[in-house]
């Protein structure tokens, strides 16, 4: 929920970028509301997606940590604070590393994803 307004706004955005003559050419050649979206809207407005949920790993990782560490007496966040609290330095940094190693890896799934479903875009 954290990243929603920011996909949407990045989606939304993606969309409105569509120039009117492929519009007009898409209807011109008896093409369907559904078509129009699976062949113009979606391959326009996925790498932005993309982009916006690569974006968005540091935005929840960052969330995620703010809600342990304050929220919960369990999960990375805590475990955080609380080596720190107890002056534990080298378990505290064993902790930022572990969520460090949580975004890089979401990051490159969401890389991964693009470059399979986005083919078009590393031409």
């Amino acid at each position: 929920m954290i990243i929603f307004f920011q996909l949407l706004i990045t989606t939304r955005d993606s969309a409105r970028k569509i120039d009117r003559e492929i519009t007009y050419s898409l209807r011109s050649l008896g093409g369907s509301r559904l078509d129009f979206f699976f062949h113009v809207v979606w391959p326009v407005s996925l790498p932005g997606i993309f982009t916006s949920l690569r974006i968005g790993v540091g935005t929840a990782v960052a969330v995620l940590f703010l809600v342990e560490s304050i929220a919960t007496s369990e999960g990375l966040g805590f475990y955080i604070i609380d080596s720190w609290g107890r002056a534990e330095y080298a378990t505290m940094f064993v902790g930022i590393i572990a969520l460090s190693i949580i975004g890089i890896i979401m990051y490159e799934i969401f890389e991964l994803l693009e470059r399979k479903f986005c083919k078009w875009k590393s031409l």
